[in-house]
C-alpha cells in the first residue's frame, strides 16, 4: 500500500514513488513548487474542476484530517465538513 501526493495549489493527485521511509523526503509540486501532501491510498482526489469539493479537502487537512480509516463517508460540501470534524476530532 503506499501513498498519494496532493497539492491543493494546483489541485493535483499523484503516487508516491515506492521508498522505504527512512529518511524524511519532500515532494515539490511539478507546477508550482510548494511541498506536496503526502495522504493514504485510500485518499480519492476530487476531479480538478470540482472546486468546492477540492474547498472541502483543503480544509479537513487544514484542520487535522489526514483521511485514515474513519469508518464513515468523507463530507463533500463545507457544512458537512464541519460537523464531520466536530464528530471524529477526539481521535484526530
Amino acid at each position: 500500500m503506499g501513498h498519494k501526493k496532493i497539492c491543493l495549489k494546483c489541485r493535483i493527485c499523484s503516487n508516491r514513488e515506492f521508498d522505504d521511509g527512512s529518511e524524511k523526503r519532500q515532494y515539490p509540486c511539478p507546477k508550482c513548487g510548494n511541498e506536496m501532501i503526502l495522504l493514504p491510498h485510500r485518499f480519492r482526489p476530487p476531479k480538478k474542476t470540482e472546486e468546492s469539493k477540492w474547498k472541502v479537502v483543503e480544509y479537513l487537512i487544514r484542520n487535522g484530517f489526514k483521511y485514515d480509516k474513519v469508518g464513515e463517508d468523507v463530507p463533500e460540501n463545507l457544512r458537512e465538513a464541519k460537523e464531520f470534524l466536530k464528530k471524529i476530532k477526539p481521535n484526530l
